[in-house]
């Protein structure tokens, strides 16, 4: 380390000015990171909350209520697939047919797994008989079916 003395001042040189800014900035960086991961598990606990509270609800018929949660839930985070899926499940319920189906449609969008793209595709067959629109139905329900792999 390069010491002087100026003005009786010790002076260590912009190294170490560099080393120390570079330490702060290592150590901010962890913190941001431990931070994040922190809200992130706060942030998870209160979407499966409001989920759960939802799909009681729901299972209590209670179709307004629960679709409230959901969107709770959907505004911590709003690609959450299950959230996507029982929304538009509570909206089907309370005959919002086209809002059912455009949150279904998102949730085929996040979904990787053909067993959940046809439970998907089904439930839009449905929106779409409920409303007496048989071709949209149809090819709906076909998609799902096409995309089930227990249908042989």
């Amino acid at each position: 380390m390069n010491k002087t003395c100026a003005n009786n001042k010790l002076y260590y040189g912009d190294n170490t000015q560099a080393r120390v800014a570079s330490y702060w900035g290592g150590v901010w960086k962890v913190f941001c990171m431990i931070w994040a991961l922190a809200m992130s598990g706060t942030l998870y606990a209160q979407t499966n909350r409001f989920l759960s509270e939802g799909n009681t609800l729901y299972q209590q018929q209670k179709f307004q209520k629960a679709s409230a949660l959901y969107r709770k839930a959907l505004a911590k985070d709003p690609s959450n697939p299950t959230g996507l899926y029982n929304l538009g499940n509570a909206l089907y319920q309370q005959k919002q047919y086209d809002s059912s189906r455009n949150y279904m449609s998102a949730t085929e969008k996040r979904l990787a797994d053909k067993t959940g793209k046809a439970a998907v595709n089904y439930n839009i067959g449905n929106s779409y008989m409920a409303e007496k629109k048989w071709e949209d139905a149809m090819e709906a329900l076909a998609k799902g079916a096409e995309l089930d792999p227990t249908n042989d």
